[in-house]
């Protein structure tokens, strides 16, 4: 159940490659690599909300911890 009281952060691609310090193109290259973070569509545009920032940030982590890519879960 989600908590209406408490709006959660959503990002646009723009947003979140700004918040990230990343460019589009590596963004979408991380995607295409099945590496990006998780999105979801509004309308014909992706979203990024910031539970799933925090998500990837923990896939980054794993990943830079073993050395090696993670698939994803």
């Amino acid at each position: 159940m989600f908590d209406t009281d408490t709006p959660q952060t959503v990002y646009t691609i723009n947003e979140f490659c700004a918040a990230e310090r990343i460019s589009r193109s590596l963004l979408y290259a991380l995607w295409q690599q099945g590496r990006g973070p998780r999105y979801y569509l509004a309308g014909t545009h992706r979203r990024i909300t910031e539970q799933a920032r925090q998500d990837w940030h923990r896939h980054l982590e794993a990943e830079a911890a073993t050395g090696l890519p993670r698939g994803r879960e």
